[in-house]
């Protein structure tokens, strides 16, 4: 039987994986007819970051006093530089899953996606210096074979080769997977000096500054960015909808990290994409042939065949309260 403890990793990565198929279909489905929004989608990214904070702080003061939360940040002011780097890598990514929503439909893109799980593993044993298996990397080659599949079932012949739009998928998979393992990172090895909510205070206090920064820079190029138009047009159900399944995505994400680990969140998002291939299908009319078949069943099997051997969890470390990235103060 599961312990408790079992019992709430299971329930996070079920959550995770629900959260994140309403994402990708609600961004689908708040797109108008000419495969666009009808809404700023940077004012919906500030609204989320700006509502984690606040249900951060909510949750936090309901365990912690005011005065004491602050003698912890006061010994740990570091942390708001720290999270200053998966904060703006965030920021940028949070921004492009719109942009690539719109260029592609939900299973080529989450496809498409799964090529992050070479980053992350990259990244992963950089930062905290843990080799993966043999078996691990040899599904990296799987992977990629399912990745190139994917991409090429979704543009024309005649633009496979000069094809822009994979670039922003590399940006958007290479900005979240260093943010995801370097949070990660954070999360464990800051869980002695600061609590669960209190990083996350630090995370989308950041986060908050730079969604501002993206706004101000968004208002030079578009001067209708606080219209009454598009100011009405995030009271739309739909665009609620999406804010708050956002808002609850990345307050699942923190603790996924925090119970599990990076690459379990890559084997999540193989579960999800299987989802997403047959509501897409089903529901949506996306018309999934044998070459996407075959792309989602390699990069499947790659990613089942990357979790054979999970990562232990990493306790944190007692004796500090401040990460050492490999090995250094």
């Amino acid at each position: 039987m599961l312990g408790l403890e079992g019992f709430v990793s299971w329930f996070v990565f079920a959550a995770y994986i629900t959260l994140f198929v309403n994402n990708n279909l609600l961004v689908t489905a708040s797109k108008n007819k000419d495969n666009q929004y009808s809404y700023s989608t940077v004012l919906v990214v500030i609204l989320i970051e700006f509502s984690k904070l606040i249900i951060s702080i909510l949750l936090c003061l309901r365990s912690q006093s005011v005065t004491a939360s602050f003698q912890d940040f006061t010994s740990n002011k570091k942390a708001f530089l720290y999270y200053m780097i998966p904060a703006g890598l965030y920021c940028i990514c949070n921004n492009l899953v719109f942009f690539n929503l719109g260029r592609y439909d939900m299973t080529t893109y989450t496809v498409l996606m799964q090529f992050g799980i070479v980053t992350t593993g990259l990244t992963y044993q950089c930062v905290f210096q843990r080799q993966l298996s043999c078996v691990q990397w040899m599904s990296l080659l799987i992977l990629t074979l399912g990745c190139i599949m994917a991409h090429f079932n979704s543009v024309d012949q005649q633009e496979i080769i000069v094809n822009s739009s994979i670039l922003f998928v590399l940006m958007q998979l290479l900005c979240s997977s260093f943010a995801g393992v370097y949070s990660e990172f954070l999360l464990k090895n800051f869980s002695v000096g600061l609590s669960f909510w209190q990083q996350n205070i630090a995370m989308y206090t950041d986060s908050c500054i730079f969604g501002v920064v993206s706004l101000a820079f968004t208002r030079t190029l578009n001067n209708d960015l606080f219209s009454p138009q598009s100011i009405r047009s995030l009271s739309r159900p739909l665009v609620i909808a999406l804010i708050c399944n956002n808002v609850a995505a990345g307050l699942v994400t923190s603790l996924f990290l925090t119970k599990l680990n990076s690459i379990l969140k890559k084997f999540a998002v193989a579960i999800e994409m299987i989802i997403l291939a047959l509501i897409g299908h089903l529901f949506m009319g996306q018309t999934v042939n044998l070459t996407m078949a075959a792309a989602v069943f390699l990069v499947s099997f790659a990613i089942v065949l990357y979790s054979l051997y999970p990562l232990k969890k990493i306790e944190p470390q007692i004796e500090q309260t401040e990460p050492k990235v490999n090995g250094n103060p």
